[in-house]
């Protein structure tokens, strides 16, 4: 950090209007300080193809049978943790402690991003592409209508969120939401920005409900430390959460561009 000089005076800093958006946007999140932050899992009725026809009502001697799943549709996450640190330079720790939990508040969005673009990879259904970015959202919704039995989630880079704004694929709620035409929920994630944008095919990837259990903020101090070399490191603060997100029953990507 540059060293300030001259007669500058130190002013309180403005306040920041979170970005917004992203998985914490379109995700149920759960505030928990339980033993579910080890990893956690659950049962869902909404996962599963079409069910099956029974037409042979005043047969007495039918020849279908009526048929049962036996497998439990169960949906998992384990936890990963995001953090902040600073160092205590211009201000004293407990001051510290709290420009590193502000800091951790204002710029997790995109690490929690990060990390579930990287699980929906691992798991996604490959859909093909690239296609136009209409073609896309209706390709994934389409899917998800076949193996899903509520409405699903699409996450959508947000370099493309522009161009699907302008040819009036999502709508924008006053809650701050965005969902497509036919009403699934849109988080605008951040992913890396390589120019030129509009012309490269990105992924969108659709899944059902997202549920992220999100753990408190923990806040913790070092004083000062000696190096072996008789120098000194500064007191750091650091500020740290611990999420486990729950992708529901499916996951889906397709490649689209905005040309």
């Amino acid at each position: 950090m540059p060293m300030i000089t001259g007669a500058s005076t130190l002013i309180d800093a403005p306040p920041v209007t979170p970005l917004g958006g992203g998985v914490l946007g379109a995700a149920r999140v759960i505030s928990t300080t339980g033993h579910a932050l080890m990893g956690a899992w659950y049962l869902s009725d909404a996962c599963g193809g079409p069910l099956e026809e029974w037409d042979e009502w005043c047969t007495m001697n039918p020849v279908a049978r009526k048929l049962f799943e036996g497998d439990y549709e169960l949906v998992e996450g384990e936890p990963f943790m995001v953090y902040a640190g600073v160092d205590c330079v211009m201000q004293d720790v407990a001051e510290a402690k709290t420009r590193a939990s502000n800091k951790l508040t204002l710029n997790e969005g995109r690490n929690v991003d990060t990390h579930v673009l990287a699980q929906a990879e691992a798991a996604a259904v490959d859909l093909g592409g690239p296609f136009t970015l209409n073609e896309a959202i209706g390709l994934a919704e389409g899917y998800a209508a076949t193996v899903y039995g509520g409405k699903p989630v699409l996450l959508i880079p947000r370099v493309l969120v522009p161009c699907a704004c302008q040819s009036n694929l999502l709508e924008s709620n006053l809650d701050g939401t965005l969902t497509t035409c036919s009403g699934s929920l849109v988080a605008p994630v951040t992913t890396p920005v390589v120019a030129p944008s509009l012309g490269t095919p990105l992924t969108i990837y659709v899944t059902g409900q997202i549920t992220l259990l999100q753990g408190p903020i923990t806040a913790v101090s070092v004083p000062s430390q000696l190096h072996g070399d008789g120098t000194f490191a500064p007191a750091r603060a650091l500020a740290e959460r611990i999420y486990v997100p729950l992708l529901e029953c499916f996951v889906a990507k397709v490649e689209a561009s905005c040309s």
